[in-house]
C-alpha cells in the first residue's frame, strides 16, 4: 500500500515539472482557403498548430490582374493584412476578384456594337479574362467595315478577352446604292419590293428602303418589281469611287394586268454624263417601250419630284432647254422620270458640271425669312380637293373648297399638293434682291445638311421624301445664290408631322328616334396627339327638307349641346366636317413651324351623315 502512494506521488510530481517547463501546450488549428487567384502570407510561418494565445499576422496577396476582396469566415475583414488571436480552432477564406478592365468602343460611320453575350463570367462589368462576345450592327444604308485596335478584323461578330484596359472601333462604311420605294409621290413605303442590278438583288424593309453594295465604274440598270404594281428602272447608273447616291422610286400601281411590266427606255441628246455645261444647253429626249408613254417629267438640280416640273411632255420626241446660268456653278443634273400606260416608270439622272462666267453682280446679301410646315392627309389630297368640291356644292357652301387656312394668315390650295401624297413638308421663304435663286438645304439631326434643290423663279418648296416620318423632326434652312456665289443663309427651322387620324360620329345614332329637342352631339377621333396639338371640328345640322340650319366651330371637345329647341317628330341630319390638328413649333423674327393634319374622309367623318328624328 505504502508502495503504491509513493509511485502515485513521484508520477504527479514528475507531471507538475513537465508543464512546468511548458512541454505540455494547448494547440489550435488554423486553416486558411483561398477564392480566386492569390496567396496568404504567415507571420510566424505557417504551421499546422499554433499555441494558445499565438498572434499570426495573415496578409492576402492578389496575383496579377486580382484584387484582394475581403476575409470571411471567423474573421470578417476588408483589410489585407489581419492578426489572428489563436483561443481556439479557427477556420478563415481569402477572397479575391478580377480587376474590372474598360473597353472603350469607338464608331466611325453609322452603326452601332451590341454586347451579344459576356461569357465567364456573366457580368458586364468585364473582370480579368472575361470574354465579351461583340456583334457590329450597321444602320440602314451602311455595312460593316472592319474592326481597329485592340480588335482586328473583317468579321463583324467577334470575341474580345479582357485582360486589361481596351480600346477599339468599329468602323461602318455607307453603301453606295440606297433609296426607297414608295407608293405613288409621297405614299408610304411598300415592303417586298425586289431590287435587282449590278448582279445583286435585295428586297425592301418595312419602310420600303434599300441598299445596295453596287460595284463603281460599271453601267447598269436598277429593276424594281412588286407584285400589283408598275414596275420601276433607273437606266444607265454608274457609280463613282466614294459616290453616294440615292432615289425615290415612286411606283403606282399596274392599270392592267395584261400590258407589259417592262419599263421604258429613255434616250438623251444633247448632253451626256459628265459634261462641263454653260449657258443654255438644248437636248432631246425621247422615250421607247412596249406600251405608249403616258407622261414624262424632268426637272434640274431637284432630287424630288415635286408638284410642277421644268419638263413636261406626252410626246415619244421632244425638244427641252436647260438655262444653266440660274443655276449654280459646280455639280448638277437632269433628272426625268418617263411613265407609261401600264403605270412603269423609268428614271434616269444624268451628272454635269455647270461652269458659267461670272456675272457682274453682288451676292445677295439679305437672308430669306423661312416658314415650314407639315401636311399629313388621311386621303390622297387630289382625291380629297374632288370629294371636298362635291361635298360643297352638295351642301350649298359658297367657301371656295379647294383653300385650306394655314396658321399665322397663310393659305393652302389643296389642288397644288403632289398627287397621291400622304405627308410631306412644305418650304416658303422670302424673296431677297440680287438672287437668281434659292437653294434648299435639309437636315434630320439639325447640323449636316444636305441640299435637296435649287428653286428657280419661285418661293416654295414640296418635301415628300420617303425619309419623313410622322413624328420625325426635319430641318431646312434657304441659301440665296447668284453666279457670284451664295448668299446669307435663312435660320434653319424645323417641323415635325402630325399623324393621320379619322373622325367618327357617335350620337345621335343613325336612325336614332325619340331624339331631345336640344340634342347633345358627339364624336370621337382615333388620332394620338400630345396635349399641345390643337384638334377642331365643325358640327352642322340640317333639317331633312332644307338648307343647313346650325353650324358650330369646337375646339378640343368631342361633343357640343345644341343651343336651341328643334322641332319636335321632325327628321334632321347632322355631320362633322372641317376636323383638323394643328400645332404650332416656331414663331420668330427669322421664320414659323407648324404642322397640320386633316381628317380621313374630306377631313370630316368617316361614317356621316347620321339621320335622327325628335320626339315630343
Amino acid at each position: 500500500m505504502r508502495k503504491n502512494i509513493v509511485t502515485i506521488f513521484i508520477l504527479i510530481l514528475c507531471l507538475s515539472l513537465f508543464a512546468g517547463c511548458g512541454l505540455f501546450v494547448t494547440k489550435y488549428y488554423l486553416t486558411v482557403g483561398i477564392e480566386g487567384e492569390g496567396s496568404v502570407m504567415y507571420d510566424p510561418p505557417q504551421e499546422d498548430r499554433y499555441a494558445e494565445g499565438t498572434e499570426v499576422t495573415l496578409t492576402a496577396v492578389p496575383d496579377d490582374n486580382w484584387l484582394f476582396s475581403h476575409w470571411k469566415g471567423d474573421i470578417e475583414s476588408t483589410e489585407a493584412e489581419i492578426v489572428v488571436e489563436m483561443d481556439e480552432d479557427k477556420n478563415l477564406t481569402a477572397v479575391f476578384e478580377r480587376m474590372d478592365f474598360e473597353l472603350d468602343i469607338d464608331i466611325i460611320g453609322e452603326g452601332e456594337v451590341k454586347v451579344v453575350e459576356v461569357i465567364e463570367p456573366a457580368s458586364l462589368e468585364y473582370p480579368y479574362e472575361t470574354r465579351v462576345k461583340l456583334e457590329a450592327v450597321p444602320a440602314a444604308g451602311w455595312d460593316f467595315k472592319k474592326w481597329e485596335g485592340d480588335l482586328t478584323g473583317t468579321d463583324p461578330e467577334a470575341e474580345i478577352i479582357m485582360d486589361e484596359d481596351k480600346s477599339i472601333t468599329a468602323e461602318f462604311k455607307e453603301l453606295p446604292l440606297i433609296g426607297h420605294v414608295t407608293d405613288a409621290r409621297g405614299g408610304s413605303g411598300i415592303e417586298g419590293a425586289v431590287v435587282k442590278g449590278n448582279g445583286l438583288e435585295v428586297t425592301t424593309d418595312a419602310q420600303g428602303f434599300f441598299a445596295l453594295d453596287a460595284e463603281t465604274g460599271k453601267k447598269f440598270d436598277l429593276i424594281i418589281e412588286k407584285e400589283g404594281y408598275g414596275s420601276a428602272k433607273i437606266q444607265d447608273l454608274m457609280l463613282e469611287e466614294d459616290e453616294v447616291v440615292h432615289f425615290n422610286v415612286p411606283c403606282r400601281p399596274a392599270f392592267s394586268s395584261t400590258m407589259s411590266t417592262v419599263p421604258m427606255t429613255i434616250g438623251l441628246d444633247g448632253i451626256d454624263e459628265g459634261d462641263k455645261v454653260e449657258d443654255v444647253v438644248n437636248f432631246t429626249v425621247t422615250t421607247q417601250g412596249d406600251n405608249a408613254l403616258y407622261a414624262l417629267f424632268g426637272f434640274f438640280n431637284n432630287e424630288n419630284i415635286g408638284f410642277e416640273s421644268e419638263i413636261f411632255t406626252e410626246l415619244d420626241e421632244a425638244v427641252f432647254s436647260w438655262d444653266t446660268t440660274l443655276y449654280p456653278n459646280g455639280p448638277g443634273y437632269l433628272l426625268l422620270h418617263a411613265y407609261d400606260l401600264m403605270g412603269n416608270i423609268t428614271i434616269k439622272r444624268v451628272f454635269v458640271e455647270i461652269d458659267n462666267d461670272e456675272v457682274e453682280v453682288e451676292e445677295p446679301e439679305d437672308a430669306p425669312f423661312l416658314m415650314t410646315y407639315s401636311m399629313t392627309w388621311g386621303m390622297n389630297p387630289r382625291f380629297h380637293a374632288e370629294e371636298r368640291a362635291e361635298r360643297y356644292e352638295e351642301l350649298g357652301i359658297e367657301k371656295d373648297p379647294f383653300v385650306v387656312q394655314l396658321p399665322h394668315g397663310f393659305e393652302f390650295d389643296i389642288r397644288t399638293a403632289p398627287e397621291g401624297a400622304a405627308l410631306y413638308n412644305v418650304i416658303i421663304w422670302s424673296l431677297v434682291a440680287d438672287a437668281t435663286g434659292y437653294s434648299v438645304y435639309r437636315s434630320f439631326d439639325g447640323s449636316e445638311f444636305h441640299k435637296i434643290a435649287d428653286i428657280v423663279g419661285d418661293d416654295a418648296y414640296f418635301d415628300f421624301c420617303a425619309q419623313l416620318e410622322v413624328g420625325k423632326e426635319t430641318y431646312y434652312k434657304v441659301v440665296p445664290y447668284n453666279s457670284k456665289g451664295e448668299g446669307n443663309a435663312s435660320a434653319a427651322i424645323s417641323t415635325t408631322p402630325l399623324p393621320p387620324f379619322n373622325v367618327f360620329l357617335e350620337g345621335p345614332a343613325d336612325g336614332e328616334l325619340d331624339v331631345s329637342l336640344s340634342p347633345t352631339f358627339s364624336w370621337m377621333h382615333d388620332g394620338n396627339f400630345a396635349e399641345d396639338v390643337v384638334l377642331s371640328h365643325s358640327v352642322w345640322l340640317y333639317e331633312a327638307t332644307e338648307w343647313k340650319i346650325w353650324e358650330e366651330d369646337v375646339v378640343d371637345e368631342e361633343e357640343i349641346t345644341f343651343p336651341g329647341v328643334l322641332k319636335a317628330q321632325t327628321v334632321y341630319t347632322w355631320d362633322v366636317f372641317g376636323s383638323r390638328a394643328d400645332i404650332d413649333y416656331y414663331d420668330g423674327t427669322d421664320g414659323v413651324s407648324f404642322a397640320i393634319s386633316f381628317a380621313g374622309e374630306r377631313d370630316g367623318s368617316m361614317n356621316g351623315e347620321f339621320i335622327f328624328t325628335t320626339g315630343q
